[in-house]
């Protein structure tokens, strides 16, 4: 953790404090931070380690701590001081010495530049008031107090700036020359970066464990050559070689004005620097009426749009882990869901690029690294860095993958805040919907936590993750993207739908008879205990349902070319991790299914499918007698009703992502399949898009009409945390909690005493 004491020149201009007064209200602060995490390590569990040893407490010649005026532009650590002031002490050894020595209270600098001891009995003022705060409180106290501009040179010359810039230095403003020379001496963005630098830990020293994870290695472990092609680029991650090949992921994609951006290099570049005028009137307040305001054409509407596009550029901003990434280079974007083929790839790679709709080719315009708020263009950024590529083309969006080779696995996509809270938004004048749609284009492109849908009636609905993010999303859009007046409603919040019924109580089944399958479905709702197994290991299910899947046509051929008959067997895999995981996962299973009464216990072995999304648990459970189908089962290539079987996995996917109540996702609910009979036997030729969608349409209808039998229910959100408070104002914390339409677990509450918001659940 890094501390930042900001707005240290407020201590000077507005609160006109002293020296001494300025060094005990800074060393308070510390001591109050220093405290707060001494009480919260009381209720960690650490141990027997000493706090001091743990390298938690803020402490300045640590580097931690950075003292700074972020919109003056400056920014210092102890360790900088002691390099920049290490000529002006006689007698050190060396900086590291020095910056050790700053922070203690009992030692001062005499007039010979010897540090002495007995600053607290002498009433002298100590290394960190004379280093530190004295070269800010002069230059403050000079030119913002005094306004004495004549010695802005001299101090200058004592701060030892050799160069700033004459238009700054010689201006009428006093704040201008403040910031231009506290810039020049300690500028905010270099001590930002050198502190991030020290924190980050070298690329080459990445673990296995971040490689595995990264590549999603135990997804792809069962196949020798997906796993012949992760080992040979776990290799490139540990060494990161220089040249080839070039694996890069883009995080996210945002959108910065044209204005930050800084060439360094000659480019053959589409624009070029241009002068934009300022603005005199705000765009969000309309000061004429409706009768005064001119009907805009469509030509008008285009040209702020284009005003706009001229204003952003789009960005993606990318990690290096593999190569060198330079201008002009060509590369495959590997969205997820891409699996190299090595037949394919060995015999026409360029037929298997062109039909893979997860693979497009792009070229790198212009490379981008960042120095604070401005990016400066660059030919080339080795592995193990950051940096922003403007983006050419709409295939570059968050979470793709960049790679020069394609016998590879994309990289895995980092998870985002889930938006929860729906606004349907409109412009004032309906005659700007195409802006508002063009910057809300923009706004999705710049957060990644921010969805935009457009109804069935034509409403447009911004999905954020709370008031706060769609208050910033709509000054966004007002103030960048769009720049016109909107109009936004109350708060939508995101629900769920379920069942109230129990296993326990008589099940009302839901018929569907198609030319090729009979099949009775009902729906229980699915206890609490057993839908937090399947949150706690949603990614273990994801990985035994989907290895040793087949598709329709491969089952088929193996039903026309069927190998030897033998038992149904329980799913092995070659690594021994997973086995273990999914051992342990069986037994979570049964013993959360034992909670909840015999029937559980039962189906539980009988899972037929698990729903997509983590926050929505769902089952499918398979209760025929005679259909031994299962995610923990191989496939039973001698029953052909497991053709059929992936037409109702789909079709209960689909069923989930809106409800009959009001198109709202289901969540803990189990459907259970009590008979599923074939009709007719299924032949390769009778696959075909028409029969597929009969199908699918007839299966979801019996999955709707079982749900509308039961005792439906809707789930508001209800979200969790935990509070981290001192002891002195947990009574009023309690009682304001109380008033709101909260409740409170006092085990928890003594036990955690901390504040992290948790994942959303529903009620």
């Amino acid at each position: 953790m890094i501390l930042v004491i900001n707005k240290i020149d407020r201590l000077v201009l507005d609160l006109k404090l002293s020296l001494e007064g300025m060094f005990q209200r800074i060393n308070k602060i510390i001591e109050t931070c220093n405290a707060f995490i001494a009480e919260l390590y009381q209720y960690s569990d650490s141990g027997c380690t000493k706090l001091e040893e743990t390298g938690l407490l803020f402490l300045p010649p640590t580097g931690n701590v950075i003292f700074a005026s972020a919109l003056h532009g400056w920014s210092f650590t102890t360790k900088l001081i002691a390099d920049k002031m290490f000529s002006n002490v006689e007698g050190e050894i060396d900086e590291e010495a020095l910056n050790e020595k700053i922070w203690n209270f009992d030692l001062w600098l005499d007039s010979k530049k010897n540090i002495k001891t007995g600053a607290i009995n002498k009433g002298k003022s100590n290394l960190f008031i004379q280093l530190c705060l004295q070269p800010v409180y002069h230059v403050y106290h000079t030119l913002g107090i005094k306004l004495d501009k004549d010695k802005a040179q001299s101090i200058i010359d004592k701060l030892g700036i050799e160069k700033i810039p004459g238009i700054t230095l010689n201006s009428n403003e006093t704040i201008n020359q403040i910031k231009a020379i506290m810039a020049a001496w300690q500028p905010f963005d270099l001590t930002v970066l050198l502190q991030i630098q020290c924190i980050f830990p070298c690329p080459v020293n990445i673990t296995q464990q971040k490689i595995d994870y990264l590549l999603n290695a135990h997804r792809y472990i069962e196949d020798p050559y997906l796993n012949r092609c992760i080992s040979n680029i776990t290799t490139g991650f540990q060494k990161h070689f220089v040249i080839q090949p070039i694996i890069c992921y883009v995080a996210k994609t945002f959108c910065v004005n044209i204005k930050n951006l800084t060439y360094t290099m000659q480019l053959q570049r589409r624009f070029q620097p241009r002068i934009y005028p300022r603005k005199t009137t705000t765009i969000t307040k309309r000061t004429t009426t409706p009768q005064d305001t001119p009907v805009d054409s469509d030509n008008s509407l285009d040209k702020k749009i284009k005003e706009i596009a001229d204003e952003i550029v789009v960005m993606a901003l990318t990690k290096i882990y593999i190569g060198k990434l330079f201008v002009g280079k060509e590369l495959y974007v590997l969205q997820q869901g891409y699996v190299p083929n090595q037949h394919e790839l060995m015999t026409n790679c360029d037929d298997f690029v062109a039909s893979n709709p997860y693979i497009h080719k792009v070229v790198i315009k212009e490379l981008f690294i960042f120095v604070g708020k401005h990016l400066h263009s660059v030919d080339q950024v080795p592995a193990g860095n950051i940096c922003a590529i403007k983006i050419t083309d709409e295939k570059m969006v968050k979470g793709v993958t960049l790679s020069s080779i394609l016998e590879m696995v994309p990289l895995i996509e980092h998870p985002s805040l889930p938006p929860v809270v729906k606004y349907a938004i409109e412009p004032v004048n309906p005659r700007e919907l195409s802006i508002l749609r063009h910057g809300l284009k923009l706004l999705t492109l710049s957060d990644p936590c921010v969805q935009v849908k457009t109804q069935e009636n034509g409403e447009m609905v911004m999905l954020t993750a709370g008031d706060l993010h769609q208050e910033k999303c709509i000054e966004d859009l007002t103030r960048h993207f769009a720049k016109i007046e909107l109009k936004v409603s109350d708060p939508i919040v995101s629900l769920r739908e379920t069942v109230k019924n129990t296993i326990e109580e008589p099940f009302q089944y839901a018929s569907v008879k198609t030319p090729y399958m009979d099949l009775s479905v009902t729906v229980v709702s699915l206890p609490k205990e057993i839908a937090k197994v399947i949150q706690d290991n949603y990614d273990l299910f994801e990985t035994v349902e989907e290895i040793e899947k087949c598709s329709i046509f491969d089952i088929i051929r193996m039903f026309q070319n069927p190998p030897e008959r033998r038992e149904v067997q329980i799913k092995t895999f070659t690594n021994e991790t997973i086995n273990r995981a999914v051992k342990k996962l069986l037994k979570d299973l049964a013993d959360a299914s034992s909670m909840c009464g015999s029937n559980w216990t039962l189906l539980i072995n009988r899972i037929w499918s698990v729903s997509k999304t983590r926050d929505s648990p769902n089952l499918l459970l398979n209760n025929c007698s005679d259909l031994s189908l299962s995610i923990f089962m191989e496939t039973d290539f001698w029953d052909k009703r497991s053709i059929m079987a992936r037409y109702i996995s789909t079709a209960y996917q689909t069923f989930l992502k809106a409800g009959p109540i009001c198109e709202e996702p289901i969540s803990h609910c189990a459907f259970i399949i009590n008979s599923f009979n074939l009709l007719k036997d299924l032949e390769a030729g009778d696959i075909n898009a028409q029969v597929i969608a009969f199908e699918d349409i007839a299966v979801r209808n019996a999955f709707k009409e079982a749900f509308q039998k039961r005792d439906q229910r809707i789930m508001d959100p209800v979200y969790n945390t935990n509070i981290r408070l001192s002891m002195a104002v947990e009574t009023s914390t309690i009682r304001w909690v109380n008033m709101k339409e909260t409740s409170l677990r006092p085990l928890e509450w003594m036990k955690m005493r901390k504040t992290s918001w948790s994942r959303q659940r529903f009620r």
